[in-house]
């Protein structure tokens, strides 16, 4: 049976094996307070490596236009401040004042139990910082700014007759019965202007998050459409999470609207091999297609279609009007030749666009010359391309007056069709066959000599 005398013999020992647990742990402290610092100094040595290697990815990463993670950002401000804590705690240690007792030289022991357990809890914050620093990503890409995603097209001309295509185009695509829409007519006649200036009028307006673009020639693998929409979504593939069209499936079935644009196609999209979630479920991804094969998009693909024509004769000849300016003046034999030159070119705004930029500021020979060529070319019959346009980028080529300009031309149609060509490529592509007749003898002659062509070749709506 519990005496009044035991329980209180019972609590004092409680009170006393208590207190000497807790006086033998301030003990430790006490003595080991330097073997503390020293091992809070060599974890920060680690911390300072992880530190300069991480310091080093965000300037590689900024010096790319990357955006810095926000993780990354507040590990960079904990780190710096840990290292100010640390450098005043270790300036604190060598304080001999603090050390000691002011009376006498024995040991400060309040100081240095303070200094101990400070140290050894900024040990385990230090080891954390360091075990956190092992980051998946240091950055992202950054969004590009709407100005350049949905740039202004300057091949664009409003015109009248244009007019009820887009806003059609538009009206659909806004439907929310409606997932897909095509877009069919012969080739030059505008067709991917108009759903380029579609994609921007409906992204800059705020209607579609992203708008991205792939061209289809015959014959391109899935691997190159997938990169081509990747790159217009500012999305980057992981190879480590699974198959691309996977990827590119979740990419575009998150909630958000999408755009996706497929031009010039010339057989049947498997839009599931390309990773293109299109589906009565999925309403937020809109796809729109253009074709020289109106039966492909009507009876294969069974898709809402809207036809482009060619320009009306007055439409056309005011556009050809644009692109020669005044080379004609008020000529009256010259301009009916610009007349017939114009019609030649069926109202097909390629054609139109070429022979213009041609034949600005030529003389009246070049003018009745240019009219010749297009009436008496023989071209052979090539399937989806339409006399006239050949009969017109043939003139555009011919005329061309430089050598170099044709065979950088020549060399550009070996590219993938609406390629994005670096001139860096290009230019060695021209040193190693020997395109550049000026023999330049350094390669940023060449660099130089190939930039200047490929203005030529822009100016003259051949690029």
């Amino acid at each position: 049976m519990c005496t009044p005398q035991g329980i209180i013999e019972h609590l004092g020992c409680m009170v006393f094996n208590g207190a000497l647990k807790e006086a033998t742990k301030a003990g430790k402290y006490v003595c080991h307070y330097r073997r503390n610092l020293e091992t809070l100094q060599t974890e920060m040595t680690f911390l300072e490596d992880r530190r300069t290697i991480i310091e080093r990815k965000v300037k590689e990463a900024k010096d790319c236009g990357e955006v810095i993670n926000e993780d990354v950002l507040h590990w960079q401000r904990d780190t710096d401040t840990m290292k100010d804590n640390v450098q005043e705690l270790v300036g604190q240690s060598t304080g001999e004042a603090r050390i000691h007792c002011f009376a006498c030289s024995c040991p400060n022991v309040k100081w240095r139990y303070r200094l101990s357990i400070r140290a050894e809890e900024k040990i385990d914050k230090v080891k954390k910082l360091v075990q956190d620093s092992h980051f998946d990503e240091i950055s992202h890409r950054r969004p590009p700014p709407r100005e350049l995603e949905f740039p202004s097209n300057e091949n664009y001309v409003n015109m009248d007759s244009r007019k009820p295509i887009f806003n059609n185009i538009v009206d659909a695509l806004k439907d929310s019965d409606v997932n897909m829409i095509g877009v069919y007519g012969p080739g030059g006649v505008g067709k991917t202007t108009l759903v380029i200036e579609v994609g921007n009028k409906m992204g800059h307006d705020g209607y579609f998050k992203q708008v991205s673009l792939a061209t289809i020639p015959k014959g391109l693998k899935v691997e190159a459409i997938q990169s081509q929409l990747a790159e217009g979504l500012n999305f980057a593939f992981d190879p480590n999470e699974g198959s691309r069209a996977v990827q590119l499936w979740n990419k575009l079935a998150d909630g958000e609207r999408y755009l996706i644009i497929l031009d010039d196609i010339w057989e049947k999209v498997d839009f599931k091999a390309i990773g293109i979630p299109i589906a009565d479920e999925n309403k937020s991804c809109k796809v729109l297609l253009t074709s020289r094969d109106e039966d492909l998009l009507l009876i294969k693909m069974k898709v809402h279609c809207f036809k482009m024509v060619e320009l009306p004769e007055k439409e056309a000849w005011d556009l050809f009007q644009k692109k020669v300016g005044n080379s004609f003046g008020s000529y009256t034999e010259l301009d009916s030749v610009a007349h017939d030159v114009c019609k030649r070119c069926e109202g097909l705004p390629v054609a139109i666009n070429a022979i213009g930029a041609a034949l600005e500021g030529k003389s009246d020979f070049a003018w009745k010359d240019a009219l010749v060529k297009l009436e008496k070319y023989e071209l052979m019959n090539i399937e989806g391309v339409d006399s006239n346009v050949w009969a017109s980028l043939k003139l555009s080529y011919d005329l061309l007056q430089s050598s170099n300009a044709k065979s950088i031309f020549l060399l550009c149609c070996l590219f993938r069709e609406d390629a994005e060509i670096p001139i860096g490529e290009l230019t060695r592509h021209c040193l190693a066959r020997r395109l550049v007749s000026q023999n330049p003898r350094t390669l940023e002659e060449v660099g130089n000599s190939v930039r200047s062509v490929v203005g030529t070749l822009k100016s003259a709506s051949l690029l």
